[in-house]
């Protein structure tokens, strides 16, 4: 049986994992990403407020690793392996933009990486730079493999049919979960 599109869409399997950025080197590559969106949260509120360590006077960085499983293996070249990444990166813009909003209507700063280039979402304006997974994927404890042409991220249970994306978000750890939620 074949599902329609509108069907297809429904079954997707969807999670995510709300980390707070406990490495340095890890912090350090995000605000390169995001140069000037925290630059201005740490100029306002000084450096000592955004941070990636667990003391209790710091706002941390929070990492929403978002997972769709795919039909088909992302390690594959194909237009059908284009047309759903397509498909999935369309999806998670689509939730992605709302959960930032509800965020940013709380007071918190939030943006996401663009998975199919690499570069912050709503601020684009402000990259500096590009996502690169090899650096920044390996320090959240994400398998990552060199398939050649391309790296892939794995996923623990789906392995290469994952479609891998991310939120950024300053905003304490429950807004980011009500966020999730009524997105």
């Amino acid at each position: 049986m074949k599902l329609d599109e509108a069907e297809f869409i429904e079954s997707v399997k969807f999670e995510y994992t709300i980390k707070k950025c406990s490495i340095p080197l890890l912090l350090k590559n995000f605000k390169s990403l995001f140069p000037n969106d925290l630059k201005t949260l740490i100029d306002t509120n000084g450096d000592k407020y955004i941070g990636c360590m667990d003391d209790e006077n710091k706002s941390p960085l929070y990492l929403i690793v978002c997972w769709s499983q795919t039909k088909l293996p992302m390690s594959g070249f194909s237009s059908a392996v284009d047309e759903e990444r397509e498909l999935r990166s369309n999806i998670f813009v689509d939730m992605a933009t709302k959960v930032c909003d509800d965020i940013k209507q709380k007071g918190y700063w939030s943006d996401f990486i663009d998975p199919l280039s690499g570069v912050p979402y709503i601020n684009r304006e402000n990259a500096n730079s590009v996502f690169v997974p090899t650096e920044s994927v390996q320090l959240m404890d994400i398998e990552i493999v060199d398939v050649g042409c391309c790296q892939v991220i794995i996923h623990p249970i789906w392995k290469v049919r994952a479609f891998f994306s991310l939120i950024i978000s300053t905003a304490p750890f429950d807004v980011i979960d009500q966020a999730l939620h009524s997105n």
